[in-house]
């Protein structure tokens, strides 16, 4: 494999997903020429940090959409002219390694990375397709919305909140998985949204329905600090992937989205996480933390 071809897949696993490696990694990155081999030494370091390498492929086989191979193994299949094919034998798409942006996969992954769900999309069409793989395998999530808070009080009855709707979906776990809620209410004196309002309406959602395996933290502040400092909303997964939505929590109150949203999935930024340290640092002293009765039994 080229260096070019080296620095596109790179860049292309960084952006994009994760990578699954069927022999143990430091075999297969000891047999690459010295100068790819440090770039992959490089990327898998970033990776580890960021929560965006996975070692067995047992248990993720079944979700491979795609296998880069080289020229070779198209040839030795009499597929000398072809660049991309579904292969009956490795179970999904197989991709020349130099032909990248030319598989059906990628060009799938581009068109679903950012877009616009038009009003009345169904909730659980915006779940499955932004939510449901990162929840099931992310340790930590992170909401920040200025308005999460207040939606719980003031959604109209035959509708359900964000938050509500979020934390009845998320998956039962085995494991311990942190939630960290950054949300706003109105100063005192207002006639709704208050912080006695929006922190009673948010433990009694999480009363009945924080499942097995969550520990919720929740960060409160007036709404003039969104307002000056943090008005982005956006959920952040483990430190890989960040979903910008213009509707926050609200692209998930339902049943049906009440307005369009956009969306966009990003690799998480140094701004977003020194935003939240310092969020995070400014208010702990009124952080309140709630756990689940339990984890999940395996």
């Amino acid at each position: 494999m080229r260096l070019s071809q080296t620095d596109l897949v790179i860049r292309f696993w960084r952006e994009h997903g994760i990578l699954v490696v069927p022999q143990p990694f430091a075999a297969a990155v000891g047999c690459l020429p010295q100068n790819q081999r440090k770039r992959w030494q490089e990327a898998v370091a970033f990776a580890v940090n960021r929560r965006q390498f996975v070692g067995p492929l047992a248990s993720l086989v079944k979700q491979v959409q795609l296998s880069l191979v080289s020229t070779d193994w198209f040839i030795g299949k009499g597929l000398k002219d072809i660049v991309a094919v579904k292969d009956e034998e490795l179970g999904c798409e197989a991709c020349r390694i130099d032909c990248l942006n030319l598989s059906e996969v990628v060009k799938g992954l581009w068109e679903t990375r950012a877009g616009e769900f038009p009003e009345r999309t169904s909730c659980d069409k915006i779940w499955d397709i932004c939510f449901s793989r990162l929840v099931q395998h992310a340790d930590t999530m992170t909401i920040m919305d200025r308005y999460a808070g207040r939606d719980l009080l003031t959604c109209k009855a035959e509708r359900r909140s964000g938050l509500l709707s979020l934390l009845d979906r998320l998956p039962k776990k085995n494991r311990e998985t942190q939630l960290r809620l950054y949300t706003g209410f109105a100063k005192e004196g207002s006639e709704y949204g208050t912080q006695s309002d929006v922190r009673l309406a948010i433990e009694t959602a999480i009363g009945h329905l924080l499942p097995a395996g969550y520990t919720l933290t929740l960060y409160l502040a007036e709404d003039s600090v969104f307002a000056a400092r943090y008005h982005y909303r956006y959920f952040r997964f483990d430190q890989s992937w960040n979903l910008k939505t213009d509707a926050g929590l609200a692209i998930l109150e339902g049943p049906d989205l009440w307005r369009r949203a956009t969306y966009n999935f990003e690799s998480v930024s140094e701004q977003h996480l020194q935003a939240e340290v310092a969020f995070s640092t400014e208010f702990s002293a009124k952080a309140l933390e709630y756990r689940s009765p339990k984890v999940c039994a395996a």
